[in-house]
């Protein structure tokens, strides 16, 4: 049995008479300690799934698991990374990661509190900035915190929704880069979605490409045979990274925008709903 197992999952937005579904026939299976990432169009869903798996939408139809159990609601065993950071600008990095750990671990001593935080911080290499504020950090810091703040708390599996997008293009390819690293180090489960098919390449062990929308589905995934720690520079040149690449933007060129579009021809025709 998978250790996240996503079946036959619909989501759409709206009154049901009137509405399209934004993801339909969701089939996905993650094994423990992987890392998949989900690549595809803005717009298509791939945030509505991961706020699915994050239980913070619930499906109109089909069904999430994650270690046998049902997904019915947020819990402390998904930490969730968000593309805008989400940080408390009156506190801390250090207490912006503390808040997550007093919530999740209230009986623990506070010298153990305060160690988990630094532990985190260290691992995403901000050890020493501990006492600084949000506007005193730059965005990729920014992201650094939120995801320490979301392994602090020890979940099961880590939720990264774009966690990357909302930085300029040198800034993400230096952090795709430590969130290789953070990954590795930190030996969670990871579903990651992202637009962008090189770091979905760089970041995952398998990659599965969702349509267009609205009624997007998954395509057939693709396995990443590139040998970790993995560097952005090096990965470029590599054969079978390119082979990767091709494939997954040739399907999302060729039939993953024509299921996009056969969506919105027939869905309505057809009386679909989600």
């Amino acid at each position: 049995m998978a250790f996240l197992e996503i079946r036959q999952v619909g989501k759409g937005y709206g009154p049901r008479a009137r509405q399209e579904p934004v993801i339909r026939g969701i089939d996905l299976r993650v094994g423990q300690g992987e890392t998949l990432a989900v690549v595809g169009y803005s717009g298509a869903g791939k945030s509505t799934l991961l706020s699915l798996v994050a239980g913070l939408l619930a499906p109109d139809e089909g069904t999430l698991t994650l270690d046998g159990r049902p997904i019915t609601g947020p819990g402390p065993d998904r930490g969730i990374v968000f593309q805008n950071y989400s940080l408390l600008p009156w506190f801390s990095a250090r207490d912006n990661v503390l808040l997550a750990v007093e919530q999740i671990f209230p009986g623990w001593p506070r010298d153990r509190q305060l160690a988990r935080v630094q532990e985190m911080l260290a691992l995403v290499g901000l050890a020493a900035a501990g006492d600084k504020r949000p506007r005193e950090l730059s965005g990729g810091m920014r992201q650094r915190v939120a995801i320490a703040r979301a392994l602090a708390i020890d979940p099961q599996m880590l939720l990264l929704d774009e966690p990357l997008g909302a930085l300029d293009a040198l800034t993400r390819a230096a952090l795709q880069d430590e969130l290789e690293r953070i990954c590795r180090s930190a030996r969670k489960t990871v579903l990651l979605v992202t637009n962008d098919v090189d770091e979905a390449l760089l970041l995952a062990d398998r990659v599965v490409p969702l349509s267009a929308g609205p009624g997007a589905s998954l395509g057939p995934a693709v396995e990443v045979e590139l040998p970790r720690p993995r560097e952005r520079r090096a990965v470029n040149h590599d054969p079978r990274f390119k082979r990767a690449r091709n494939e997954l933007i040739e399907w999302l060129l060729g039939p993953g925008r024509r299921r996009g579009s056969e969506a919105r021809r027939t869905a309505p025709a057809m009386g679909l709903v989600a």
